[in-house]
């Protein structure tokens, strides 16, 4: 929990610019970057002819160019229309819900959302991956995600995937405890380790594909929700989200 006054938590610091670039590297190869590119360059200018099946598809090619070696394939469905949320991670049953309204967007906004949404997928499996006993507390996927998990342990030399996959347990864990105490300490950890760190995964990979676009967050920096809680804010409005 960040207190006005005291030293911020080890654990609850911005991780440097540096582990980020390591982790997207993996992914980002110069082939995926290229096949993803070429990829998107085809479907986007006819995005708004597509039917909504077509645009699910052209997701699910995205995944297979770009993170098919890095989390197992979620499903993606639409939901009813929603007001304040544009799609949501399941790991329930390991899926990717976007809200029906929200899904009629430009290509751009749903590839943002598209990123956001697999990211937690990805550093839920990282977390699956890495402590399964303790990721599984407060992380329940489908046997099938367990046993793929359990079969590729995280190895300690990845140590940018280990970092993430570290922090994004440590913040679910705390959010798991705020809602089980009615008590919203815990939420400085989520913002900061789980949902922080995946919108600057997001806004990374999207410059990587749209250099010259300026994509706004959905949540604040670390730097900035820090500074706005020191300053009193409740983590929700610290958030931005």
């Amino acid at each position: 929990m960040l207190i006005k006054g005291r030293p911020i938590p080890d654990e609850l610091k911005p991780l440097d610019i540096g582990l980020y670039n390591s982790f997207l590297e993996e992914i980002f190869t110069e082939k995926a970057k290229l096949d993803l590119l070429q990829y998107i360059q085809k479907v986007q200018a006819d995005w708004n002819v597509f039917s909504v099946n077509d645009r699910l598809r052209i997701l699910e090619n995205c995944y297979e160019i770009l993170f098919l070696n890095f989390i197992p394939k979620p499903t993606y469905k639409l939901t009813f229309s929603r007001v304040r949320f544009t799609a949501t991670f399941h790991y329930d049953d390991w899926s990717i819900r976007f809200s029906q309204n929200y899904f009629e967007r430009n290509f751009s906004a749903i590839l943002k959302t598209w990123f956001h949404e697999t990211y937690h997928g990805l550093l839920h499996f990282l977390s699956l991956r890495i402590n399964m006993s303790s990721a599984t507390t407060v992380i329940n996927p489908p046997k099938d995600i367990l046993m793929i998990a359990k079969k590729y342990p995280l190895s300690p030399d990845n140590k940018a995937a280990c970092m993430f996959a570290e922090r994004n347990l440590i913040g679910m864990i705390d959010r798991h405890l705020t809602h089980t105490e009615r008590y919203w300490a815990g939420l400085d950890s989520y913002y900061l380790n789980v949902e922080i760190i995946v919108e600057n995964l997001t806004i990374m990979s999207m410059k990587k594909i749209f250099p010259n676009m300026n994509f706004q967050r959905n949540y604040n920096t670390a730097e900035e929700y820090i500074n706005l809680r020191m300053q009193g804010h409740p983590p929700l409005k610290a958030s931005g989200g």
